[in-house]
């Protein structure tokens, strides 16, 4: 409660802006109001998804930034490791350009549908961390690939070695983790 006090008139200023300055508890209270908001922001399904989305699409950069650096360093041409990517393609030569837009196509559905299963397991277990969560994701989505999708498909992918094709996946999914927390929290 503030005590309201005769405080004489000053000639620069009025009444309430003289009060209001000598009033420390109410700017408190205001800041807490304004911190209040920010706490308590609700993520909707769309926004999950859309932030996902846009994360999935830069965790699909670094994975195939990892593989082109792996490919250039085992001599493979740039144009080559992207092509790979080309799902119209079997067998080698695939075009790079059509290779880059489905993978991170690819890469982005499958954040969005990452950025939904976050927001569900967040109520679940909320002290998990995302990167840890977007790592594992990374890793069962190279199981299910190496499981269900090589070996049915004539891919170009079965030419990447397994091993860089797991590193791939988890550094996607842990781009993917960061990237979301990043974009749910951007003070942090």
């Amino acid at each position: 409660m503030i005590l309201l006090q005769k405080i004489p008139r000053n000639v620069f200023r009025n009444d309430f802006q003289m009060r209001a300055a000598y009033s420390e508890n109410d700017n408190r209270r205001k800041a807490m109001m304004k911190s209040d908001s920010i706490v308590h922001k609700t993520v909707t399904l769309g926004d999950a998804a859309v932030s996902g989305l846009l994360a999935g699409g830069g965790a699909g950069g670094v994975m195939l930034l990892y593989l082109v650096v792996v490919g250039l360093a085992q001599g493979e041409a740039f144009g080559t490791t992207l092509g790979r990517f080309d799902a119209g393609v079997v067998g080698a030569g695939g075009s790079p350009v059509v290779g880059l837009l489905a993978h991170l196509a690819t890469a982005s559905v499958y954040g969005a549908l990452f950025g939904v299963g976050a927001r569900w397991l967040a109520r679940l277990w909320a002290r998990a961390p995302l990167w840890l969560g977007g790592v594992a994701y990374g890793l069962i989505l190279w199981g299910l690939a190496l499981v269900a999708v090589l070996p049915v498909f004539a891919t170009p992918l079965r030419a990447i070695p397994p091993l860089h094709f797991a590193i791939a996946h988890g550094l996607y999914g842990l781009a993917l983790g960061l990237g979301l927390a990043r974009r749910r929290n951007p003070n942090q």
